[in-house]
């Protein structure tokens, strides 16, 4: 039996990450069926039922590593992340009383008091337990990651990140990861928080958590299938619903996108942002009739919601209302000053109702927003040439070669060479 037990302790001690990425659920059934009375096996398929949101069978399953782990401070720390997982701060608290039971002193226990009051949302009151967990083991893992997550709930924003780069030290894991990345994306840091977010999901490529903050904050295919494979980990996710169907329209699957969202906005139809993706969507299929009232809705609900004001702004060119869509594209550029796109959607119009001058005044606010964007550069050259400035046109051509972002590289060979 001592045999059995120290198995179980060393099981602990692999980070949980590890078995998400090594099966899905179902092999880990499987597995755990195969072993009865392996503890590794058990305590698998008992995080990844959390993972998936599966809490009723996973409470069950935690109750077979506690059996298996003779009710030692490490098993049933881990039967407590179920209490965790489901947000219940009474059950959570009553839970990791059974720890101080057995060893008032032990890191587990204040780390586990430590999470109960985290879920209360009294990171004060988790303190305490703090200072106490790493002062029983200040090396302790969980105890440098609950520390981490307690400064980043209180907007201790640099205390955070130092504490979790401590956390990662110790053990680097995708928790940590995803935590530091949270402060990042709060800090508007996206491509730190994009970064950080890339390497917990190459610890745990199965994490539904990592799969669905990345997929938010990539774009194109890989975004799909980030969000894809976060719902298939966690079914009946509405959050990761929406955030796909957003995804899908702008990788430019409107007619998918159409349909996940008016599904969003059966369930919950006062949700601006399904109101306001769905508006863009009708747009994007050219089904404006239907498309002008959801977006108005939508802006009824989020006066001054940068996607509605953009989508509206499209629906207005496509109807050929003009003035309305350059009155529109400025009101979204408002909206997001660090985006160029409005800007540039507005000087590509001008371009195409021939006035260059307009074109090239709205293109000047866009590069002052990305000096080295390819696609405006780009632009900014053909409002050259159409002024017959080929000087002009030929370096702004040049540049846009040598920009950032995507663009037409063949067709602005082509127009360099026609100049």
């Amino acid at each position: 039996m001592k045999i059995q037990a120290f198995t179980l302790v060393a099981a602990l001690l692999v980070p949980h990450s590890t078995w998400a990425q090594e099966s899905a659920l179902g092999e880990l059934r499987d597995a755990a069926r195969a072993a009865p009375a392996d503890p590794a096996a058990q305590l698998a398929l008992g995080h990844a039922l959390i993972e998936a949101d599966r809490l009723p069978e996973a409470e069950a399953q935690m109750k077979t590593v506690v059996r298996l782990g003779k009710s030692s401070i490490e098993s049933l720390y881990e039967a407590r992340r179920v209490d965790f997982a489901s947000d219940n701060y009474k059950r959570a608290r009553a839970g990791c009383r059974e720890l101080g039971a057995k060893d008032p002193k032990h890191v587990l226990t204040h780390v586990c008091m430590a999470r109960a009051f985290l879920v209360w949302r009294r990171a004060s009151r988790a303190a305490e337990h703090i200072d106490k967990a790493l002062a029983a083991d200040p090396s302790s893992p969980e105890a440098l990651l609950v520390a981490a997550d307690a400064e980043r709930i209180q907007g201790h924003f640099d205390a955070a990140k130092q504490a979790y780069e401590r956390a990662l030290a110790a053990r680097p894991s995708a928790d940590a990861y995803l935590g530091l990345a949270l402060i990042h994306a709060v800090q508007n840091r996206q491509a730190d928080a994009v970064a950080a977010l890339r390497k917990a999901h190459a610890i745990d490529a199965r994490d539904p958590d990592v799969q669905f903050e990345l997929g938010r904050r990539v774009s194109g295919a890989e975004a799909v299938d980030l969000l894809r494979r976060a719902l298939a980990g966690r079914p009946k996710w509405p959050e990761a619903q929406l955030e796909l169907a957003i995804a899908q329209l702008r990788a430019g699957d409107a007619a998918g996108a159409e349909a996940a969202l008016q599904a969003q906005i059966k369930a919950n139809p006062n949700n601006p942002i399904a109101i306001a993706h769905h508006g863009a969507a009708l747009v994007a299929l050219g089904r404006y009739p239907e498309a002008e009232p959801v977006l108005r809705k939508a802006l009824e609900l989020v006066p001054n919601d940068y996607d509605t004001s953009y989508a509206l702004a499209q629906l207005y060119e496509r109807t050929q209302r003009y003035e309305d869509a350059f009155a529109q594209y400025r009101n979204a550029a408002d909206l997001k000053r660090e985006s160029p796109v409005p800007l540039i959607a507005a000087a590509r119009l001008g371009l195409t109702l021939k006035r260059p001058l307009l074109s090239g005044a709205l293109l000047d606010k866009a590069l002052e927003r990305t000096p080295r964007s390819a696609e405006a550069l780009a632009l900014y050259g053909d409002v050259h040439a159409a002024r017959g400035d080929k000087k002009a046109a030929r370096d702004h051509y040049q540049r846009a070669l040598q920009g950032e972002g995507p663009l037409d590289r063949p067709a602005i060979q082509k127009r360099l060479a026609g100049l």
